[in-house]
């Protein structure tokens, strides 16, 4: 089913959806694995069967906020997320035709997450240029300068004939010409316009064209788009990974150099500094495609940050969150291990009283958890139904079977776990404060955001 609101639908552990999305976030941006890992299943579990959701949601993190250092990532994310959505069939040959057999390795299995979150965790952020801009982007309100372009038989401007030397479409002429203006708002009107809706790959390729002959980037055309053509499919915020790519060249210029050469100190300490068990920790650099991302000194030493396969025990740890061995009215003190994120307050819909949010945790949960796909599904075993905003069992039986079978009695939890949907009231002024602050860079200055060191001062999220 498909979720209507996630600030009003509340999760696996009746947190709300957005709340758990953005304590992820923040949990992982933080390093805090197994609390960023945590975060993320409860999210993954409450989608019951939708949980593709849930990667997306890694897909999103990753190209915000870890992309532009690390670019060859994207293919070792890609790969897990195919193997965890379609498995895998091995070839296991014997000596004789008659006797070969395949392996089969189930799909969905939460083994693929959790390495993308452990390797994810194990990373510098990279900034927050495309976490800015993408808000910029995805809020509908970017206002487009309006350029002239030379009419049929004008005389061409000398600095725009290349726009007609390599016969671009005339409809991309906004666009890029916008790119070479460093125009922030017009690329971000121009690449999510529904003009390119369903041309999405000749716009990724015309936008490779440019940044190659024009803005003289050593790319490779054939080999972005037949990855463009493959990966598309794979995460659905398309418009996401061509701003992407456009900030990652314009933020590192072709005389200043790649990631690596300026900060390869400050990414070399990173790295030693990380925390990790060492007895656990697994290198993964076997195949091709897993090859890690490099750092070049000046002096031509070259360091790379290796892939890390975390312990299997981690997936009996996700498992165990999962399943609920108490009595009911014991779950939710036992499983609820972390408090939301303060940082919930810096967006939309995350400012609610106290009050209301224990209210709807004591005294409407059973409503606002109807929508969330999990609890849908327990509901619906006993054709309970959603009438007039209230949940409608067809007989007293049923309606007592579901509260023997799945009634958490949050209202009866000690206070300490219905804290753990509230966010304080002195955070709430606190991060007010950044609300505004981003809001007033993001939509009133976003000429001025492609690097703004301020966000590294306590604005993780996503």
């Amino acid at each position: 089913m498909e979720l209507e609101n996630e600030s009003e639908t509340l999760s696996r552990y009746l947190y709300r959806l957005s709340d758990v999305k953005i304590s992820f976030v923040d949990a992982l941006l933080n390093k805090n694995y197994k609390e960023a890992r945590w975060w993320f299943f409860e999210y993954y579990y409450s989608l019951n069967n939708d949980c593709d959701k849930a990667w997306q949601l890694l897909f999103q993190v990753y190209y915000d906020y870890f992309a532009i250092h690390y670019p060859k990532m994207e293919t070792y994310i890609m790969k897990r997320y195919k193997m965890w959505k379609y498995g895998e069939k091995v070839e296991d040959f014997g000596g004789n035709i008659g006797d070969w057999n395949f392996i089969d390795i189930p799909t969905r299995d939460i083994w693929w997450p959790i390495c993308v979150i452990k390797n994810l965790c194990t990373r510098k952020i990279c900034g927050f240029d495309v976490f800015v801009i993408r808000q910029l982007m995805d809020s509908g309100d970017c206002k487009p300068k309006t350029y002239r372009f030379s009419k049929s038989g004008e005389k061409v401007k000398e600095d725009r004939k290349w726009l007609y030397d390599f016969k671009y479409d005339k409809a991309l002429f906004p666009l890029l010409w916008a790119m070479h203006e460093r125009d922030w708002p017009t690329i971000c009107y121009w690449i999510v316009n529904d003009k390119f809706k369903d041309k999405d790959c000749e716009l990724y390729e015309n936008i490779i064209h440019y940044l190659k002959f024009v803005e003289k980037y050593e790319l490779d055309i054939d080999a972005g788009v037949k990855k463009w053509k493959q990966y598309r499919m794979m995460y659905k915020n398309i418009s996401h990974v061509i701003l992407t790519l456009i900030v990652f060249c314009f933020k590192y210029p072709i005389d200043e150099g790649m990631p690596g050469t300026k900060r390869i100190t400050e990414m070399v300490d990173t790295f030693n500094k990380m925390s990790m068990d060492e007895e656990n920790v697994v290198f993964s650099v076997k195949e091709k495609e897993d090859t890690p991302d490099q750092f070049i000194t000046p002096d031509g030493l070259v360091l790379q940050m290796i892939y890390i396969t975390p312990p299997r025990s981690d997936i009996k740890e996700v498992l165990a969150d999962n399943v609920c061995g108490s009595r009911l009215w014991e779950i939710l003190a036992e499983k609820r291990k972390y408090g939301i994120s303060s940082k919930n307050v810096c967006f939309k819909n995350g400012v609610v009283s106290t009050s209301q949010l224990l209210t709807d945790l004591r005294e409407n949960w059973r409503e606002k958890c109807y929508h969330c796909p999990l609890w849908n599904v327990r509901f619906r075993r006993f054709n309970a139904e959603m009438v007039d905003g209230k949940i409608i069992f067809p007989d007293e039986d049923k309606e007592e079977s579901w509260n023997e079978t799945y009634n958490l009695e949050p209202d009866e939890q000690p206070l300490e776990t219905q804290l753990k949907s509230v966010v304080g009231e002195g955070e709430i002024l606190k991060q007010n404060n950044y609300r505004r602050w981003f809001i007033r860079k993001s939509v009133i200055d976003a000429s001025t955001l492609l690097y703004d060191a301020e966000f590294e001062n306590g604005f993780p999220i996503m």
